[in-house]
């Protein structure tokens, strides 16, 4: 029950007690247990879609209060939720962005979700250490 109840919360924030027992939430589980049954396939193909080596270090920069170009990824679909706390556990980007960021009105709602998410997704962070490196250098 707990995996269902976090795909849904995590997928949208308007959930109701009524909307969990709608088809809509038994599609969305689906999605998700997908998306975490191959969590490494999507993380990989998040970071090729994102970055190279050269413009990795770039996605995280805050600059002049703005949003930096991964969360601009995340906000557009074009990374995972999934992605996004797995980065984090490696790098701990919130805590900086937290700090530099200057939105209150969305900002803050995206960094409690990936911040919250990350302690119901189990994440071997050296193991996506590795697969990050691998990824962006090509080995």
């Amino acid at each position: 029950m707990v995996p269902f109840l976090v795909a849904n919360f995590v997928h949208s924030d308007d959930n109701w007690t009524k909307s969990l027992l709608e088809e809509e939430a038994e599609q969305t589980y689906r999605e998700w247990k997908r998306r975490t049954d191959s969590m490494s396939k999507v993380y990989t193909e998040d970071l090729q879609k994102i970055a190279t080596k050269e413009t990795f270090n770039d996605l995280f920069k805050v600059e002049d209060g703005q949003f930096p170009k991964l969360l601009i990824a995340f906000l557009q679909k074009d990374v995972t939720i999934e992605t996004m706390v797995i980065l984090n556990n490696i790098f701990d980007f919130i805590r900086i962005w937290d700090k530099k960021i200057s939105d209150d009105i969305i900002y803050p709602k995206m960094s409690r979700k990936i911040r919250k998410y990350g302690a119901f997704l189990a994440v071997n962070v050296d193991k996506y250490k590795i697969l990050t490196k691998e990824t962006l250098l090509g080995d």
